[in-house]
Parts: structure tokens; C-alpha cells; sequence
């Protein structure tokens, strides 16, 4: 994989000198902290990329027609508390437009993705975790889980209480994948402008294997994983080379163990403003059996975090034909 041209390095139109820029910026907000969060950093974005912002707001919808009223009050305030938060955006020369409505917050996010690409534009959605535990996300839901599940384009989420650094910190969880090749590029997108002020790692984490008890493949597993271990560095160290022709100050790490534990140590332990992931959409059984790295790397991270995926490519339905 080391001399393959991955697909940040394409010239295609979504890839050429712009990479995986984007043109607006999506951004739900609830009023929270973290909500607030994502709203810098969306303008953080916006300044070195597009220069456009959609924020947006839900208000939960019931099946009470008696409280319709209350509703379209509470539809008001929101977009008038959105007015006030895109004001001062506005006269730092970014386009800002709101939009507050009755929805489920996903259905909203999910409506305005569309509208922008019917469009033909590039879009990101910037938004803010609540950091609830596994068990609460499970009862309770969360919309920040739901969009990195439906939602195709790429997503950043932000957390409260982040403070950046003098000069950027990144941390880029790289698997060999199209998954993680589509992240980079909109990593390069996003931030290539300012490649000089960054400082990014890439970080390949290698599995533990498990082995049979009682038998001798514990002395094989050492020189086997040396050996994976050995390329895979040869191989990172690529990508890292690809990253400084742009400008950037990267270097590489290839360590052993879970990849979103790995990940999260590595970025606690640079004090990282930023984690690029690539984003794998999974089937529900999947998640179960397998998890998600993406998702357990952005409710657990101490700092915004970048994803990105494939889109799903749709299958042909098919008719059986039975004959007798």
C-alpha cells in the first residue's frame, strides 16, 4: 500500500487543489456549551475553508395539538437567539444564515445536508457531544451518534471546556482504509492553508492477537508482530512524507492495542486540539459485534474530533422469479 496513490492525491474535481474542502458548514445548535464549542470551531473552519455557515435548530415535535402554540413561541426565541449568535459572524465577513423549526434534531441535520447537495455544494456538520456515558447514549439516544450513523458527509465534533493550543495539535488514527484516506482528505481540505502552524502525528494501531494457551505461539507471536509492526512503520512513514511535501510537521507512530485506546493515549499525551478518523458506516449488528472506532474515539476524546467515510453505495433491488 505504500505506492498507492490515495485518493487525497487525485486530481478530481472534489480533490483537486481544494482537496476536501467544503463550501458551507452545518451547524445544529441547542445552546449548550458544547453546542457553542462546535460554533467556534465552525468559524475556525469556515475562516481557512468555505465561507459560508448554516446554523440550525430543533424543537421537538408533539403529538398535542393544544401546545402548537407554545411550539411556534419556542420556534421564535430560538431564531431570534440564532440571530444573535451569527451577528457578530457576520461582520467578520462570513455568510451566516439560520433556520429554526419543529423537527427531531436528526431529521433537521438529515433535511439540510440535502439541501446543500442538490445544490451541488460540499458540506461538513459541526457539532457538539454531550459526553453521556454509554449507558445513558443507549436509553436516552444521542443525536451525535445518530448523525455520525446517517449522516454521509463529513462531521466534526466538538466538546466544552476545549482550549487550543499556541500552535495546532493533531492526531490522525490511520487503518489503511478508503475510510481513513477520505478523512486525510478532508483533514488537508479544511486545514491545508495553515499546513506550516500544525503539528500532526499519525498513528496506526496494531490489534493484540490472541493465542491458544499451552501451546508455543507465544514465541512466535513476538517475531510476527515485530515483523507487522516493521511494515506497517515503513508504511506510515509514507503517509507522514505525503503530509510534509504539504507543509506539515508530521511524524509517525505505530503502536499496539485497541485502535481507539490507542488513539485517545496518543492525543492526551500531545495535548491534541484535533483527532482525524476515518468513519466505517456499520449495520446495527456490526456495531454490536465489532463497535465502532470512530464512535468510541469521539465520545471519549478530550478534543474535537474529525470524521469522515465512504458513502454508502446503494444495491439494485432484485425480484426473485419462481418458476414452476
Amino acid at each position: 500500500m505504500a505506492g498507492t496513490l490515495k485518493p487525497w492525491q487525485s486530481t478530481s474535481r472534489a480533490n483537486a487543489d481544494r482537496d476536501g474542502a467544503v463550501d458551507i458548514v452545518i451547524v445544529p445548535i441547542d445552546f449548550s456549551e458544547p453546542s457553542l464549542a462546535a460554533l467556534g470551531l465552525a468559524e475556525s473552519l469556515v475562516a481557512s475553508s468555505a465561507r459560508r455557515m448554516r446554523l440550525l435548530h430543533a424543537v421537538p415535535p408533539s403529538p398535542l395539538e393544544e401546545i402548537s402554540g407554545a411550539q411556534q413561541s419556542l420556534v421564535d426565541v430560538a431564531y431570534a437567539r440564532l440571530e444573535e449568535l451569527a451577528s457578530p459572524i457576520r461582520r467578520r465577513g462570513v455568510l451566516v444564515d439560520c433556520m429554526a423549526t419543529v423537527a427531531t434534531p436528526i431529521d433537521l441535520i438529515e433535511q439540510a445536508v440535502r439541501a446543500v447537495e442538490t445544490e451541488g455544494e460540499r458540506t461538513l456538520v459541526a457539532m457538539g457531544d454531550h459526553g453521556q456515558s454509554a449507558l445513558r447514549r443507549a436509553i436516552l439516544g444521542s443525536v451525535a451518534d445518530a448523525v455520525l450513523r446517517r449522516i454521509e458527509v463529513p462531521v466534526v465534533i466538538a466538546h466544552a471546556g476545549e482550549s487550543p493550543s499556541e500552535r495546532m495539535q493533531v492526531v490522525v488514527a490511520y487503518g489503511f482504509d478508503r475510510e481513513s484516506d477520505e478523512a486525510v482528505g478532508v483533514f488537508l481540505g479544511l486545514f491545508g492553508c495553515r499546513a506550516a502552524s500544525i503539528d500532526v502525528e499519525v498513528v496506526h494501531a496494531l490489534p493484540e492477537l490472541d493465542w491458544t494457551e499451552g501451546t508455543d505461539a507465544p514465541l512466535l507471536r513476538s517475531a510476527f508482530a515485530d515483523e507487522v509492526e516493521r511494515r506497517r512503520g515503513t508504511e506510515v512513514a509514507d503517509v507522514v512524507e505525503r503530509l510534509r511535501a504539504r507543509g506539515f510537521d508530521a511524524r509517525s507512530s505505530v503502536v499496539r492495542g485497541d485502535p481507539a485506546r490507542a488513539v485517545l493515549v496518543r492525543a492526551g499525551a500531545r495535548h491534541a486540539d484535533l483527532i482525524v478518523a476515518g468513519r466505517r458506516h456499520r449495520r446495527v449488528l456490526e456495531r454490536i459485534l465489532l463497535g465502532s472506532t470512530a464512535e468510541g474515539i469521539v465520545h471519549r476524546a478530550r478534543c474535537a474530533v474529525l470524521t469522515a467515510g465512504l458513502r454508502r453505495v446503494a444495491t439494485p433491488a432484485t425480484r426473485a422469479v419462481i418458476v414452476t
